[in-house]
């Protein structure tokens, strides 16, 4: 499966056990693509809802994630683990 943009809201849990592939965009000199086995969801980091400016209006964004999406829990995105053979290299995304 090669994925690009334009996946709909939520989509991404639907990728779990199957294999991507990253491609580089036009224009970069590396053209090598990298695989990866989608693994696994991830739950949402809850550092992410502290305001440094007011860290004492903490606000809890897994618990509001449970209340309003409850079919997907307090999960927000995919772990992948690199499956072509090769341990270097950088996605960014």
């Amino acid at each position: 499966v090669v994925v690009g943009g334009g996946l709909e809201p939520w989509a991404e849990f639907d990728l779990i056990g199957k294999t991507i592939e990253s491609v580089p965009k036009d224009g970069d000199c590396d053209d090598n693509t990298m695989r990866f086995l989608v693994t696994s969801r991830t739950v949402r980091c809850a550092g992410i809802g502290v305001d440094p400016e007011r860290p004492e209006e903490e606000h809890d964004i897994p618990a509001s994630l449970i209340k309003h999406f409850p079919e997907h829990g307090p999960y927000l995105g995919i772990y992948a683990v690199r499956v072509d053979g090769e341990k270097n290299g950088v996605l960014s995304v």
